[in-house]
């Protein structure tokens, strides 16, 4: 069967642990109305993934990793230089003008090599793949980093879950007790770019923000209860990465990435037009009886 077969470990194994993290460290992204910021750096990272490949004419996944790191927190200076009171900019301005921008670069970028000589065989090259992902071109040094990341990242947020739950729903509260919110930022970005710079080339610059926010979200439409939303958000991503990964690879043409963003919105979606139809035959029946 194809989830025993060794393409379903190669692809399953790496999605999994990451979507997990995301899930995870954009379930923190969304409690502190930051979750724009994880799309910006996610866009971000385009460029750095195009500038890596002109300046070293290499696909190393190392190479671009930190290509795309570096652009990312690149833009995470720039949203934070527009955000200074004396620019007087707003943060969702930032935002908007940091996302389009950085990656318009990446794009104008990507079109420079296509009709460069120099890099006549760019367009084979799998650049386009960090667009949307693709699991088909994924190396063994690929497997490897988005591992071993995914799963430190997941060693961090267990070591600092307490600290992340202070952070989250009671800043003052921890800054009493000695946490530093600053420090707490700091971290948090720290597990966050590496993240996006290694999961674009699975799950692609345009749906990375989703698998940051996507699991959150429909974990609160599960629990009102705070010590199980994280943990529901990422068993759901999880679930979905694998059951996206399985059809993937039984379904010819089902893309993974996509795939997973279109099962957990959709079962997400209809989610809520059934709390929507019992919230209107209660209200309903209230009315009848009185």
């Amino acid at each position: 069967m194809f989830f025993l077969s060794y393409d379903f470990f190669v692809i399953a194994l790496p999605l999994g642990v990451l979507a997990l993290s995301a899930a995870l460290v954009g379930g923190i992204l969304l409690y502190k109305k930051q979750s724009l910021l994880g799309d910006a750096l996610g866009h971000g990272t385009y460029p750095g993934v195009i500038l890596a490949y002109m300046l070293f004419a290499t696909k190393s996944p190392k190479i671009l990793a930190l290509g795309a790191a570096f652009t990312a927190f690149c833009t995470l200076r720039i949203i934070q230089s527009l955000t200074k009171e004396e620019q007087g900019m707003r943060g969702e301005s930032a935002l908007a003008l940091s996302l389009s921008g950085m990656f318009g670069l990446g794009m104008v970028l990507k079109t420079v090599i296509t009709g460069n000589p120099h890099f006549a065989k760019a367009s084979q090259s799998g650049l386009k793949s960090f667009l949307f992902g693709s699991a088909a071109f994924l190396q063994k040094e690929d497997f490897v980093l988005i591992l071993f990341w995914s799963l430190f990242s997941l060693s961090l947020f267990f070591l600092f879950r307490r600290a992340f739950c202070l952070y989250c729903f009671d800043p003052e509260y921890g800054e009493f007790l000695g946490m530093e919110e600053r420090k707490m930022h700091i971290l948090l970005r720290f597990l966050l770019i590496p993240l996006l710079a290694l999961g674009i080339k699975m799950l692609g610059v345009l749906l990375m923000a989703s698998f940051l926010v996507l699991p959150m979200l429909f974990a609160r439409e599960l629990s009102g209860r705070r010590n199980v939303i994280f943990l529901l958000a990422g068993l759901l991503s999880l679930f979905y990465s694998l059951l996206g990964t399985g059809l993937s690879l039984s379904q010819k043409g089902f893309s993974t990435g996509a795939g997973i963003i279109v099962l957990m919105g959709g079962s997400l979606m209809l989610l809520l037009i059934l709390k929507e139809l019992r919230a209107g035959i209660q209200s309903l029946g209230h009315k009848t009886s009185s």
